[in-house]
């Protein structure tokens, strides 16, 4: 997802910087689209600063960042049967929460305080953080987790002219969920179907909402509304 949105951005003509852990994967996406790129653990409050700070000293601000890491909290293979090893959650929960959800949060901060009176922010989530996903719990607190701090921070980011929006895709077709049997009977998203849809949620001018991606749907993208909860504003 993050290469198919990289190519995209290059193609219209936006200054890119691609950030990720894997240098392999960096290479080649900047050979092909000519992207800067910088390796950077989004985990690290620090080193999502460093990777902020990096992008507005190449390019002189700061318009639009996709946060789009992301990892699942039990292997696949695990996911293919029931769960019943509650302890199996435990093992995958710090690292998922860590890229899932801090990687999300010190990528907001560090973003919004380079964006001078406009800007878009755009979070990766998952139809997960919509709805359960009783194979992967941890996974799915961590998606619950982001669409949460979308809408909650929102309002504060939109007083400096900021907006933020989630976008909760179902099914991609990446080499994350490429195994045979895995996920079969859902229709399956295109990388390059989930990068327009990303980048058409940064343009929209709107904010602190939670946009589903799902195939074989039309329209392919949908807001999700939230019940309100009496008593509570």
């Amino acid at each position: 997802m993050g290469a198919a949105l990289v190519t995209l951005l290059c193609r219209d003509g936006a200054s890119v910087l691609a950030a990720d852990v894997n240098e392999a994967g960096l290479e080649a996406v900047a050979a092909e689209t000519g992207c800067v790129t910088r390796r950077t653990d989004i985990t690290s409050e620090a080193e999502n600063v460093a990777m902020v700070k990096a992008a507005v000293a190449r390019f002189g601000g700061l318009d639009l960042a996709f946060l789009n890491a992301g990892i699942l909290g039990r292997p696949i293979p695990d996911q293919m049967e029931p769960l019943t090893d509650i302890a199996s959650v435990g093992r995958g929960y710090r690292a998922v929460m860590s890229v899932n959800l801090d990687g999300v949060v010190f990528g907001t901060l560090a973003a919004a305080t380079a964006m001078q009176g406009s800007g878009s922010i755009v979070v990766t989530a998952s139809a997960a953080g919509l709805v359960p996903w009783p194979p992967d719990p941890a996974y799915t607190v961590s998606k619950h987790g982001a669409v949460g701090w979308v809408r909650s921070i929102a309002p504060a980011l939109e007083q400096h002219g900021i907006t933020i929006n989630a976008i909760c895709p179902g099914a991609v077709d990446t080499p994350l969920i490429d195994v045979p049997g895995y996920a079969d009977e859902l229709p399956r998203l295109e990388p390059s179907q989930a990068a327009e849809a990303m980048v058409a949620t940064a343009l929209e001018g709107k904010t602190g909402r939670a946009v589903s991606v799902v195939a074989g749907r039309d329209p392919i993208c949908a807001t999700h509304e939230f019940n309100e909860l009496l008593g509570f504003s």
